[in-house]
């Protein structure tokens, strides 16, 4: 049996339902009333990439003080903090992985003292969302990828492993719907939420 003590460990949060009570695109939805426009889209297209790039039109013009206005009402779940800490005092390393937005993945990271987070790239300029949304490499396929998906979250799972020398036997992660259940099914422990 492989030694796996000397790879370091890995704790990885999905954002919307599992961090946060609620979802981060249903608060500005019910904020910006675009709330119809986006519950068609997600019954009307099933491609997640084209998905993801259409949803960021709706946020074209928002200011990042509006975006981070939202994130900051949205209410955590409330023992994220100490979770996270505990993990740390463990020897994890915590991170959030998140189909969500970086702008709004990074913020919640420096709340709950996480490590880092992986998320799609909204485009500001000038202050303000353009609408485009830059899809990191990290969550594409590659030669080594291992869930057969083209765009996955597991993929940016294996790029946190190779990043802080873990092991996949060595990764909690907690998620919560359809879009994590390859994820959760690869990582050492999966928590379904």
């Amino acid at each position: 049996k492989e030694d796996l003590s000397r790879y370091h460990k890995l704790a990885v949060f999905d954002l919307d339902n599992i961090i946060f009570n609620g979802r981060f695109i249903d608060e500005c939805a019910a904020t910006f009333g675009f709330t119809r426009e986006l519950d068609e889209l997600r019954y009307n297209e099933k491609d997640p990439i084209i998905l993801t790039k259409r949803i960021g039109l709706l946020l074209k013009d928002k200011t990042m003080d509006d975006l981070l206005n939202i994130v900051s009402g949205i209410e955590m779940i409330k023992d994220i903090q100490p979770v996270v800490q505990s993990l740390k005092e463990k020897g994890y390393i915590v991170g959030i992985i998140s189909f969500s937005y970086l702008l709004i993945a990074n913020y919640v990271r420096q709340q709950i003292g996480g490590d880092f987070a992986y998320a799609n790239d909204l485009n500001l300029f000038g202050g303000k969302a353009t609408g485009e949304v830059n899809l990191p490499s990290y969550f594409f396929a590659s030669p080594e990828s291992i869930c057969g998906h083209a765009y996955c979250k597991t993929n940016a799972l294996q790029y946190a492993c190779d990043k802080y020398n873990v092991v996949l036997k060595n990764c909690i992660v907690v998620g919560d719907d359809r879009e994590d259940r390859c994820i959760l099914a690869h990582a050492g422990k999966g928590v379904a939420f």
